[in-house]
């Protein structure tokens, strides 16, 4: 009757420690019989010197390189220890095979071997997808990791696009089979970066894993399918500019002078660079100046270049425009603003403000005084004659407000907003036109007859 077992052996590397390598072997009987003369063969080949053994089972001979196990029971495990010291050269591949007396039913686990495998992968990205100034800080990420089967020792990281001293840390001193580290980086982005529109930055890792063999690799950027790929960050310069223009009113008067505020900002991401207003003069306008707060001024159309115009900020433009006596139809004003900056939405680069001519612009005569006394003659406050007013507010001499009214005519009689009459005296008060600028003064009740 044929007697079967199935012998199996497995060899692992678990230490490379200052050039030696320790080998665990683990022979295995999964039965069904006891095997009564297990052996495992191993000869160290040419890349290692033997140093020492230890096992608990049987006897090793290294030069025969035979391990003599014995009786290897169903289920029962034996284990041996070599230590080697590790060349720099030859053959580092160890293989380990197992037999016995017994027909062994699974030949397939018979034989293993291990080379120690030094290896390192190193990936690195950016904080962000994209950077819009000089002198923005890119953070870089890097995971360092330990993808062979041995420890590796003594590991320094470089990079040179990262600005000096900002790799931390930038020197390991070991790293163990499946341990990562996380490394940080940065770089400050300079003119050169902008004039490139990207920087490109890759590091480089090297260590020792045993003897003088040494691993190295390159930063991959692991955003992309592409292996050791650089990690690219690119410029995108990018001024969002918005301007506005107002003079306040909806209606203009002939003859008169009327001013505009022009506000530009920058709302970025990048700073605006050769910021040009321009503001041309409407037809049948003749004199105009402006002036604004970076200290510029001008006569004649507006035409005026800021060099550089920083994220956030604004200039604001005061453009005085002088309306003829003879001129017709609607005032209509635009601005435009540009810059060589690339700017993401033109939506809001020019501005027009449009007035149309005052038809109740005639002389505006107030009241000096009423006098309610009963008598029927100027009882009442009366601007029905003037151009339309939207409101009319009333203070005491203390500045509190004794009377307001909306759509104002004629309403007020010398009574507070209850209807009890005010002591004479002066009061002043504050018109509001619907098409015209408000107008304010001082009226007199008088209650004698």
């Amino acid at each position: 009757m044929r007697v079967c077992s199935d012998l199996k052996i497995t060899k692992v590397i678990t230490d490379v420690t200052n050039g030696e390598v320790s080998f665990k072997l683990t022979a295995t009987n999964n039965g069904p019989e006891n095997e009564a003369q297990a052996a495992v063969t191993d000869i160290l080949p040419t890349g290692y010197t033997f140093i020492s053994f230890e096992t608990a089972t049987g006897s090793y001979n290294p030069v025969t390189g035979v391990w003599n196990i014995g009786l290897l029971a169903v289920g029962a495990e034996a284990v041996l220890f070599i230590t080697a010291q590790v060349k720099t050269t030859g053959n580092h591949t160890n293989i380990a095979t197992i037999s016995g007396n017994n027909t062994d039913s699974n030949p397939n686990n018979n034989v293993s071997s291990a080379t120690p495998n030094g290896n390192l992968t190193l990936t690195k990205k950016a904080d962000r997808e994209a950077y819009y100034n000089e002198g923005e800080v890119i953070q870089y990420e890097l995971v360092l990791t330990n993808t062979g089967n041995i420890s590796i020792h003594t590991i320094s990281i470089a990079d040179s696009n990262a600005d000096t001293g900002s790799i931390h840390p930038s020197q390991i001193t070991s790293l163990a089979p499946g341990q990562s580290i996380t490394i940080t980086a940065q770089h400050t982005i300079t003119a050169t970066d902008v004039g490139a529109g990207e920087v490109i930055n890759q590091a480089n890792a090297i260590g020792e894993s045993y003897n003088g063999i040494f691993v190295k690799t390159k930063s991959d950027n692991p955003l992309t399918d592409i292996p050791l790929d650089k990690t690219v960050s690119p410029i995108l310069l990018q001024a969002n500019l918005t301007i506005s223009k107002t003079n306040h009113q909806d209606i203009y008067k002939t003859g008169t002078t009327t001013t505009y505020t022009i506000v530009v900002t920058n709302n970025g991401p990048s700073a605006a660079q050769d910021v040009h207003v321009t503001d041309l003069m409407p037809l049948g306008i003749t004199v105009m100046s402006w002036s604004a707060d970076n200290q510029t001024s001008g006569t004649g159309e507006l035409n005026s270049t800021a060099p550089e115009l920083e994220i956030g900020a604004s200039i604001t433009y005061t453009v005085l425009l002088q309306i003829p006596e003879d001129f017709e139809g609607n005032l209509a004003n635009t601005v435009n603003v540009t810059s060589v900056t690339p700017d993401p939405d033109l939506t809001s680069n020019q501005a027009t403000d449009t007035d149309a001519p005052c038809t109740t612009c005639g002389e505006i005569t107030i009241p000096k005084g009423i006098s309610p006394n009963g008598d029927t003659k100027n009882e009442v406050f009366d601007l029905s004659s003037q151009p339309p007013i939207a409101k009319l507010e009333v203070f005491n001499r203390y500045g509190q407000k004794v009377y307001d009214g909306n759509n104002y005519t004629n309403q007020w009689n010398g009574s507070d907003k209850k209807g009890n009459e005010l002591p004479a005296g002066t009061y002043y008060y504050v018109i509001y036109f619907k098409e015209n600028n408000p107008k304010t003064g001082w009226v007199y009740i008088n209650r004698q007859n």
